[in-house]
């Protein structure tokens, strides 16, 4: 009997064992599955966490090639490559320094300038009395004559005025200033002045602004060219002409023009492709990339 009361302890005891066993089992087999279920989730996260990588690498990617599309536009900038340090150039002897084979060698060549300035041909085709300020070697009355539009050029060198009339341009020698000045009032449809301004003093430059205001017809225009501060190679190349006075920057020039009378004033960072008369077409950029401005000024509202 007590064989058997002992029997049925140690069963008990085992009994007990045993549920105890199946305790601690499920409780470890639901670690486990809450393991699982984490590890599931983990892996969840991160396939989101790489898709969101993805996203960004591409994204990176495309700024890198709009960076590099932007280096290139920066390093094809409307500034001709004038790396001349160790180059050779026939170079014409003179008695004193002649600006002509200045322009010729520093500037870019007259097919270069014009092709430039082909852009500015929708702001005049609708004018007749065109006057050309500073007409240098004519490429702009060139431009003109080859769309049947008469233009007329004023420049204070010689050669050059000598230059453009062998090639049939109208263009007369003297100070441009002076030229404005001998105009009637309000007898001008539209003047254009490219690379100009910055060989004038300040007050010159004020003086030319207000005058060409008084010329201009009502509904006349006034373009003008000049180099882009903003732009650091265009800024570094400033100086190596000796006949600039400083750098302009584009908002001083409105400002006269404004201040002159001019109702409509916009400035346009130059390209090749770009459209003068398109608002949309003014991108923040082009104030550091692009190696000249334009100052746009009409008159009347």
């Amino acid at each position: 009997m007590v064989d058997t009361e002992s029997r049925l302890k140690t069963i008990e005891s085992r009994i007990i064992a045993n549920e105890q066993f199946m305790v601690d089992t499920e409780s470890r087999l639901k670690t486990i599955e809450s393991r699982i279920i984490a590890n599931e989730q983990f892996m969840v996260d991160t396939e989101s966490r790489l898709k969101s990588m993805d996203l960004k690498v591409d994204s990176l990617e495309t700024q890198i090639i709009k960076l590099m599309a932007d280096i290139n536009l920066l390093n094809n900038l409307i500034i001709p490559d004038i790396s001349i340090e160790n180059s050779e150039f026939n170079i014409p002897v003179t008695d004193s320094f002649d600006y002509s084979n200045f322009e010729d060698m520093f500037r870019g060549s007259e097919q270069l300038i014009k092709k430039r300035q082909k852009i500015y041909l929708p702001l005049f085709k609708e004018k007749k009395i065109i006057v050309d300020l500073g007409s240098g070697r004519g490429e702009f009355l060139e431009i003109l004559k080859e769309y049947g539009l008469d233009g007329m050029g004023v420049d204070f060198d010689d050669k050059m005025v000598t230059r453009c009339q062998k090639k049939g341009l109208n263009v007369k020698f003297g100070d441009i200033i002076e030229y404005l000045e001998g105009c009637l009032d309000e007898s001008i449809d539209g003047i254009f002045s490219s690379q100009v301004i910055e060989h004038l003093t300040f007050e010159k430059m004020d003086r030319l602004i207000r005058i060409a205001f008084r010329k201009l017809k009502t509904d006349g225009i006034f373009v003008i060219e000049t180099i882009n501060p903003y732009n650091l190679l265009a800024f570094r190349l400033f100086y190596l002409d000796p006949s600039h006075q400083k750098p302009i920057f584009p908002e001083i020039v409105r400002f006269i023009c404004c201040s002159s009378g001019f109702g409509h004033v916009k400035i346009r960072y130059l390209s090749e492709d770009i459209d003068l008369n398109d608002d949309s077409a003014v991108d923040s950029l082009n104030k550091w990339v692009n190696g000249d401005y334009a100052i746009i000024a009409k008159k009347g509202v």
